[in-house]
């Protein structure tokens, strides 16, 4: 990192993503920058405002735990809070010239100070968790985390400084215990510290405790200083001393030999009543049911032949051993056994007490029988993850809770209201203003939006003034596409079509796309082998859910769903809506390829890098109280706006997008999917975050 910032590289984690940027024009591979995946390799934080209240505050937790030296730069706005102020900040026309205006001088220099996430003024109340201390908070809480209760910052000083007394307490007690009575001092052979006025068991070890000899009293002897041979005495008294308990406790006479258990590890413990061996925690059985199967395993062994050699002795234990592993794999076998408890078979003993199992060890049927089943009848070991808002491989602004069984999605849902900026609640009043209102909720729509407002003011003027509404609407589809096929395509790992497709995106928005180099990104794209054997099986739509959804992924599917259709303007063109049948995420890499390449013909060479002169939205044609609704075909899906206007004043706003329809999808194309592949499956929808939570 700091070889970086001396050569002057910058290391840009774009805020909410690199799809925003890209929308603005932002050349990703311009000198001097690389963008970094993860905040931990990045030493600029680019943050593009407005940014909604929620993701602000995740864009503080991620420049809190960017390393030093760090840079905070904003694009279009000088505050965003609860974030620091920046160190640089910039318009939209100074995106393509980061290394010429950003310099690390403020980070290197002595007024730099270290930002924590949150610290009030007077140092007081500051609630932080105890395992992550980056997360701060002014007020009580549970940390984002991990979901610890914080707890006051001096607290936790203090509470660290007074467990970590009483663990060294507790240590000096243990490592040097102190024996009232010289007479009769029991120690450990292998761990001589340990010293005790009475028989027992070494804490450390578990081995028996014995007398220590006179002389070694008296000369106080240290760990350090005995040697082998006094060690070696101590073993063969502690092996004779474990024989002895041995003999006395298979020797032992109990009054009432039915209520009596012991352990089949451990037959020293007995206990008058069921439990767990305190020493291995196995569950403890009846003495005449060990003494049973003592009797079978000797059995077993006199029926062997007695002039086996070494070899074949060994060679018949491990046929036993894979016959072993055969028969529990049987347990396994069968649909119907699926979420059943397998402990207690038909037929067979129940495994709780493990007394038919030589060696007396817990099978994982037993240790995971209370455990959920997944669809393969295995335990579920259940984890919530969160992924974004700021991922690389999802739309900047979507926040992905999954519920994962190992690596395997059970459930994934897109938590709402995380993007929003609940635009339709504060809207201009002035109608002119709305087209770049609305055009926040999909920077690469702006003149989507600006003609679907001008629609809805048509239909209630009943106008129809000349309009190009092909062209309009289809260079915003060539730059969307563009821009998912970037994401996409990162999501995927494949970093050479990121690598074309994003710079296709800068040229494309800055006016310097080339129709040769388009046509050849598409057409190499569409001939990707091993892409097609990759998203062949993913990113499947339930057939029961094709009715509700609209864009490019249903129509991979077969159906002609397509406003442009009953567009007169298309329909002067001859166009015909591209469909396949191919529902998977590669039918839906190829139905976008084929879009562009449609877009570029239906709009003509001469339009592709032309500006858009789009018409113009008046005030003051409209009096007294009116409603409009209009309803275009935008990259991902129907796309409608209702308003409602008083004497030429906005009254209200309403817009439905695909996005909502698009993010209902997640729990069923994710479900009992590859985590990877989850991900790659919400990519391939097409999900814009704001529209959604619109």
């Amino acid at each position: 990192m700091l070889s970086d910032v001396a050569g002057k590289l910058l290391r840009v984690f774009p805020i909410p993503g690199l799809d925003v940027l890209l929308a603005k024009g932002f050349n990703p591979h311009q000198k001097g920058v690389n963008i970094a995946t993860t905040p931990k390799h990045a030493n600029v934080l680019l943050v593009t405002s407005p940014l909604p209240e929620k993701l602000s505050t995740y864009a503080a937790n991620v420049y809190a735990q960017m390393p030093r030296p760090r840079l905070l730069v904003f694009i279009g706005s000088s505050s965003i809070e609860p974030l620091p102020p920046p160190h640089f900040v910039l318009s939209a026309d100074e995106i393509n010239i980061l290394s010429q205006r950003i310099s690390f001088f403020h980070a290197w220099s002595e007024e730099a100070v270290a930002y924590e996430l949150l610290a009030t003024d007077d140092g007081k109340n500051i609630y932080t968790c105890p395992m992550h201390p980056e997360v701060q908070s002014d007020q009580p809480g549970n940390c984002p985390k991990c979901g610890m209760a914080l707890v006051k910052k001096d607290d936790e000083m203090q509470s660290m400084n007074k467990r970590g007394n009483e663990g060294e307490k507790q240590q000096h007690e243990h490592m040097h215990a102190e024996v009232k009575e010289e007479k009769d001092i029991f120690t450990c052979p292998m761990h001589p510290e340990i010293q005790s006025d009475k028989p027992g068991n070494c804490p450390i070890c578990g081995m028996t405790l014995v007398k220590k000899h006179n002389e070694e009293q008296q000369a106080g002897m240290t760990k350090n200083e005995g040697d082998g041979h006094h060690l070696h005495e101590y073993m063969q008294e502690d092996m004779i001393h474990r024989e002895d308990e041995s003999k006395q406790s298979q020797n032992k006479e109990v009054s009432d030999d039915e209520n009596v258990y012991t352990c089949p590890m451990h037959p020293e413990v007995q206990s008058n009543e069921p439990g767990e061996c305190p020493k291995c925690g196995m569950r403890l059985v009846k003495k005449e049911e060990e003494k049973e199967n003592d009797l079978k395993s000797d059995e077993g062994k006199k029926n062997q032949h007695p002039k086996q050699d070494t070899q074949n002795h060994h060679q018949h234990s491990i046929e036993n051993d894979l016959d072993t592993h055969e028969m529990k794999a049987d347990v396994h076998k069968g649909d119907d056994m699926k979420g059943h408890d397998m402990s207690k078979m038909e037929g067979q003993e129940d495994m709780a007490g493990m007394s038919d199992m030589e060696g007396g060890f817990m099978s994982m049927v037993q240790m995971t029988k209370d455990m959920p089943r997944s669809e393969d009848g295995l335990a579920m070991e259940m984890n919530d993850v969160f992924f974004g808002p700021f991922h690389p491989g999802l739309p900047g602004g979507l926040l992905v809770k999954m519920k994962l069984d190992g690596d395997t999605v059970m459930k994934a849902t897109i938590e709402k209201e995380i993007a929003s900026q609940h635009l339709l609640h504060h809207f201009p009043k002035s109608l002119s203003q709305l087209p770049q209102h609305l055009s926040q909720l999909n920077p690469l729509l702006h003149s989507t939006y600006h003609l679907l407002i001008y629609k809805a003011l048509s239909n209630i003027a009943d106008s129809n003034d000349l309009v190009d509404e092909v062209t309009i609407l289809e260079k915003d589809r060539i730059g969307s596409h563009l821009n998912w096929l970037s994401l996409f395509s990162r999501t995927v790992g494949d970093r050479e079509l990121h690598y074309h497709a994003s710079q296709l995106c800068y040229e494309f928005q800055s006016g310097k796309a080339g129709k040769a180099n388009i046509l050849k990104l598409t057409n190499s794209t569409k001939k990707t082998p091993y892409l097609k054997k990759r998203l062949n099986n993913i990113g499947i739509i339930p057939e029961h859910l094709l009715q509700s959804v609209t864009g490019p992924i249903v129509r991979v599917s077969g159906m002609e769903k397509d406003m442009r259709q009953s567009m007169s303007a298309y329909q002067q063109r001859n166009f015909k809506t591209i469909v396949l049948h191919e529902n998977n995420a590669w039918g839906q890499l190829q139905v976008r390829l084929a879009e562009i390449e449609q877009s570029i013909e239906l709009i003509g060479d001469e339009n592709l890098n032309k500006k858009i002169i789009l018409p113009e939205i008046n005030n003051n044609i409209l009096q007294g109280e009116q409603k409009g609704e209009a309803a275009l075909e935008a990259p991902n899906g129907k796309l409608e706006l209702s308003i409602e206007i008083n004497d030429g004043q906005l009254k209200s706003v309403a817009v439905k997008s695909a996005s909502k329809v698009l993010a209902g999808l997640v729990p069923e194309i994710t479900k009992a999917q590859e985590l990877s592949n989850a991900l790659v499956s919400i990519a391939s929808l097409d999900i814009s975050p704001r529209e959604m939570d619109a």
